[in-house]
């Protein structure tokens, strides 16, 4: 999770044209592929992958 959050960072913060189109580029294609952007949207709310019993409503 950190290495992932660190990329983000990353990527977000600089302004080096490529990187940034590609950036760009990426974010319009899963923002017009709705079914893609709800799983990214739910992975990001933690509701998808594998899950403590306590979360999932399971005696622990």
């Amino acid at each position: 999770m950190l290495a992932a959050t660190d990329v983000l960072n990353r990527l977000f913060a600089t302004d080096f044209p490529p990187v940034r189109l590609a950036r760009d580029v990426g974010l319009a294609v899963v923002n017009r592929i709705e079914p893609l952007k709800r799983v990214l949207i739910r992975q990001a709310m933690g509701v998808l992958g594998n899950q403590p019993k306590l979360v999932r409503g399971e005696r622990v």
